[in-house]
Formats: structure tokens, C-alpha cells, sequence
């Protein structure tokens, strides 16, 4: 039986919705959530929270953080997923609408549904983006493509017209305007979004 690593695991989590590759990266993490949030039981007990609400949110933590894992940057998931998780703690530690946990089964129902839901908006919204990538690639003007992927699809925040003409040698002004021919198009196109 082949191991697939965790970079194998993300790609079917984010492009299939696979449970099985995310609980095997569930399980290969866990340790390492349990360290990161052990390390707020003082701060969140001093300010009269519920430890147990962030603990039984770390299956919760491991899925966003891979949806949210850039494949393409040189960073291991497994220190992703630590600053991630670190995050979620101060988050909790500063707001007061966390998730709260009045019984750990209700917790995981609750976390699976919304695991669920945020997947498949998730997906959704990434096949779209797709679709409408793939439009723009079949233009003659490859411009126009480029455009669409410096400002939607590399960076965030979006990437400014400016620089973007900086980076594919043209105006500002020709920027804007080969974007809007790009969205005519699609809008064409791509009739049921």
C-alpha cells in the first residue's frame, strides 16, 4: 500500500472532497493541534472560557487549514496547520461568538456540517472559477487570461491594475479595458453560474 503525503492528501480533500484523505491528515496532525491549543489552557481558563470548545474544534482546524494550504509555496503543511491552529486560539481567546460546546457529540455533528457546507461553497466556488479560467484560456488575446489570473487567482488582496500592467507590459487603462472584454465574454458564455 502506497503512503500518500500530506501535500497528496490536501490535492484530494480540495479537488475531490475525500473524507478518507482527510481523516488519515486528521490523524497524522492531531498531536501536533493538541500541543499547539494545550498551550492556551491557562489564558483561555483565566478569561472564563471553555477549554473543551477549542478541542473539540481541531478536526474542524486540520480541514480549513487544508483548504486554505497553498500547494505551490515551499511550506510544509504541518507548519500551516500550527500557525492556523495558533490563530483560531487567539481568535477564541478575543471574540466571544466561538463555537461553544455544550455536549462533544452535538460539537462534531455541528463542526461536520459546517466542515461540510464550507467544503462544498469551497468547491463550488472553485469549479467556477475554473470555468470561467477555461474561457479566458480559449481567447485569441492571452492577455486577457494573464489579467484575470494576477487578479484572481495568485495573490491576495487582489493584485492592483497597475501593477498588473507593470507585470504584462501594458497601461493601466488597457488593463481595465481587456478585463471588461474578458467579463463580456464570459458573461456570453458562461450563462449558468
Amino acid at each position: 500500500m502506497q503512503v500518500v503525503d500530506d501535500e497528496g492528501l490536501i490535492k484530494r480533500i480540495k479537488t475531490d472532497a475525500c473524507n478518507d484523505s482527510l481523516k488519515e491528515l486528521i490523524g497524522r496532525h492531531s498531536g501536533l493541534c493538541y500541543k499547539v491549543i494545550s498551550k492556551y489552557l491557562v489564558p483561555v481558563q483565566s478569561r472564563g472560557k471553555n477549554f473543551q470548545d477549542l478541542i473539540s474544534n481541531k478536526d474542524y482546524f486540520v480541514y480549513k487549514a487544508a483548504l486554505s494550504f497553498n500547494l505551490n509555496k515551499k511550506t510544509k503543511f504541518s507548519t500551516w496547520l500550527g500557525n492556523y491552529v495558533r490563530y483560531k486560539c487567539l481568535d477564541f481567546l478575543n471574540e466571544s461568538n466561538f463555537l461553544s460546546v455544550a455536549q462533544p457529540k452535538e460539537a462534531l455533528i455541528q463542526i461536520n456540517k459546517r466542515a461540510a457546507a464550507n467544503f462544498e461553497d469551497e468547491f463550488n466556488l472553485r469549479h467556477k472559477k475554473e470555468c470561467v479560467f477555461d474561457v479566458l484560456l480559449d481567447l485569441k488575446d492571452q492577455r486577457i487570461p494573464k489579467i484575470y489570473k494576477l487578479r484572481y487567482f495568485t495573490t491576495y488582496p487582489k493584485m492592483t491594475w497597475k501593477k498588473i500592467g507593470e507585470k504584462i507590459g501594458v497601461s493601466t487603462q488597457t488593463v481595465i479595458n481587456l478585463h471588461e472584454k474578458g467579463k463580456r465574454i464570459v458573461k456570453i458564455k458562461v450563462k449558468n453560474f
